[in-house]
Order: structure tokens, then C-alpha cells, then sequence
């Protein structure tokens, strides 16, 4: 008597078991499904992250082209030292954000 009872506990304890496993796996299934949905991006998207990041490049050029003028007419030098200076240093600052903004989205 005590087999069958040990028997029947042990069916009702794997079908426990695999109810559970069952249920475990549903929901990862529905996980990576609501992953794989909210991973797809419309074109809008990227046009935007990509323009941000184009006009982001554009400020950064003329600020630094605007604040090198304007030290060359506060010193009045002849050749425009500071404009180029400050030119090229904007533009590497530009394309340094630019790529980590791209490396990190």
C-alpha cells in the first residue's frame, strides 16, 4: 500500500513539475517575443537620432568658428589665428561626440 501511495505522490509531484516548467517557459517565450517587438525601431527614428546628431555637429562647428572671430577682432591680429584654432578644435570635438553618440546608440 505504501508503494502505491508513494507512486501516485510521485505522478502528482511530476506533473507539478512540469506544470511549472511549462509555465517557466510560456513566459520566456512571451518575454523575448515583447523584446523582439520593442527592439524593432521605425525609420522615423533613426532619421531623428541621426539629424540630432548632424545638427549637434553643426553648433558645435559654428560656436567654436564664432568664439575664434571673436577673439581675432578683441586682439586685432592680422592673421586669424584664433578662427582656425578654434575651427579645427570644433570640428574634432564634433566628430569625437559624434562617435561616441554612435558607439552608445
Amino acid at each position: 500500500m505504501h508503494k502505491c501511495l508513494s507512486i501516485s505522490g510521485y505522478r502528482r509531484f511530476s506533473a507539478i513539475s512540469i506544470y511549472r516548467k511549462k509555465t517557466y517557459l510560456l513566459k520566456e517565450i512571451k518575454l523575448q517575443e515583447k523584446n523582439q517587438h520593442s527592439k524593432k525601431k521605425s525609420p522615423l527614428t533613426n532619421y531623428a537620432k541621426y539629424s540630432g546628431m548632424g545638427l549637434k555637429m553643426v553648433i558645435i562647428m559654428i560656436g567654436g568658428t564664432f568664439v575664434g572671430i571673436e577673439l581675432d577682432k578683441w586682439i586685432q591680429i592680422k592673421f586669424p589665428i584664433f578662427t582656425l584654432v578654434f575651427a579645427l578644435l570644433a570640428v574634432f570635438l564634433a566628430i569625437y561626440y559624434f562617435v561616441k553618440d554612435f558607439i552608445k546608440k
